[in-house]
């Protein structure tokens, strides 16, 4: 989160990997949850999509990577009120003012996110 706080992106190729090894952890029947590698993998995706746009400002990048697991953490636990608070949060230690649009973009993309897991996986516990 250091990096996402000074507005440096995560490299897409550590979001590859990350997913890469997840998938082989849990296919081999690994203990551990996919949660953390998904929250991982939606901010490098977000931050990298916004460098490909041409998004590259510092302050810029962290909104992304802010929106990337705020996606990132109400899709894995099924709670968008969750990935809002998270990234309100997490949005403190870049500024102490945001604005209501930065808000509702946060808001929307973790209400979006959840209904992408509910359709895909249904409406789990």
């Amino acid at each position: 989160l250091m990096a996402v706080a000074r507005g440096k992106p995560i490299r897409f190729r550590c979001a590859v990997l990350r997913f890469i090894v997840t998938s082989v952890y849990l296919g081999a029947a690994g203990t551990l949850g996919a949660e953390g590698p998904a929250i991982q993998v939606c901010t490098s995706l977000a931050g990298s999509i916004g460098w490909v746009l041409g998004m590259r400002a510092p302050a810029t990048q962290s909104l992304l990577a802010t929106l990337g697991f705020a996606s990132g953490f109400a899709a894995s636990f099924n709670s968008p009120l969750a990935g809002i608070i998270f990234a309100m949060e997490e949005l403190g230690h870049v500024t102490k003012f945001v604005s209501k649009n930065i808000i509702v973009v946060i808001l929307l993309a973790s209400v979006a996110a959840t209904a992408a897991g509910r359709a895909t996986h249904g409406k789990w516990q």
